[in-house]
């Protein structure tokens, strides 16, 4: 017997689609339609699977009458109107714990790179360049590293960490007593004080919004290098830039902008404030893909699928 309609708004693991089949939905593809142009199907649909191209609003969501839930293949749900959602009783998944391992382990390569300088010194090796005293590299063995935020990505990155003989501090506050034996559970402003690594693990708010900026690089006395594998808009980039230029920070990892682009093909206006962050040596920025790999898209698909599987279960 049909349970309805899911419509899919992105390209979505087979896996997962061919699961929601098997339990009697039926899957509407609109994988790059115009939301504008998708009245009806919205209004059929018991579920929506979206990753990131499209914000599911109130105006969006006053159309889905049939709306039962929401999930996005993906972490984070920034790009859902959850307080509306959750006032028409649609309930909401991400599948933050199918890509937390894929993150830990780029956020851990941002970490060495920076620290050994395996970039900047490939990229002179292929101008011409051999220079080794320029090159020294900093071990992080001894170092305090700082984790901010430990829902699955933070706690998975300090996992990564357990072998590097490293000491790990680790704030959140939204949670309390999380923290497992090989973790020191802190304050900020603890945090802020010791560590000389940062990594920021933290959903993107309204609260959270230029969290990292001026003001908390000041009070971070110790810190060398800056990671963020999370959402662009927490971290104030000209703001971080300023101290890596002044050389009061040994790197800067980025997987996020705070501009978020599709491309570099952004406005030569837009663009000039980045030519110089994007081109530094002691800056190491990647396409927002620290979580995607082989694995973790088909691990996504599965967690999301049992997350609306027990929905349905309670339901019946």
């Amino acid at each position: 017997m049909s349970k309805g309609w899911v419509l899919a708004l992105d390209a979505t693991d087979s896996k997962l689609e061919e699961n929601l089949s098997s339990i009697g939905f039926r899957i509407d593809k609109k994988y790059s339609d115009d939301i504008s142009n998708l009245d009806l199907n919205i209004a059929r649909a018991q579920g929506i699977i979206i990753r990131s191209r499209v914000t599911l609003d109130d105006e969006i969501l006053k159309k889905a009458v049939n709306l039962k839930w929401i999930g996005r293949l993906g972490s984070g749900l920034e790009n859902i109107n959850i307080k509306y959602a959750k006032k028409q009783g649609i309930a909401c998944f991400s599948a933050s714990q199918g890509n937390a391992n894929s993150l830990a382990e780029h956020t851990l390569g941002l970490l060495l790179n920076l620290a050994h300088r395996i970039s900047s010194s490939n990229q002179e090796i292929q101008s011409g360049s051999w220079q080794r005293k320029e090159n020294i590299g900093w071990e992080i063995k001894g170092s305090t590293v700082g984790i901010i935020g430990f829902g699955p990505m933070g706690s998975a990155f300090a996992s990564k960490l357990r072998c590097m003989d490293v000491k790990i501090l680790a704030h959140d506050k939204y949670i309390q007593g999380f923290a497992p034996e090989y973790v020191d559970e802190v304050d900020l402003k603890t945090l802020q004080a010791n560590s000389d690594i940062i990594s920021i693990h933290l959903p993107f708010t309204s609260e959270n919004l230029n969290f990292i900026d001026s003001s908390f690089i000041e009070k971070c006395k110790k810190l060398k290098i800056l990671l963020n594998t999370s959402r662009g808009k927490i971290l104030n980039t000209k703001d971080v830039f300023h101290f890596i230029k002044k050389d009061k920070l040994l790197g800067l990892g980025l997987d996020v902008l705070d501009i978020e682009p599709k491309s570099l093909n952004l406005p030569e206006v837009l663009l000039n404030d980045y030519k110089d962050l994007i081109k530094h040596p002691r800056v190491l920025i990647t396409p927002h893909i620290a979580g995607w790999s082989k694995q973790s898209f088909p691990k996504m698909g599965e967690i999301l699928f049992k997350k609306i599987e027990r929905l349905i279960h309670r339901k019946n």
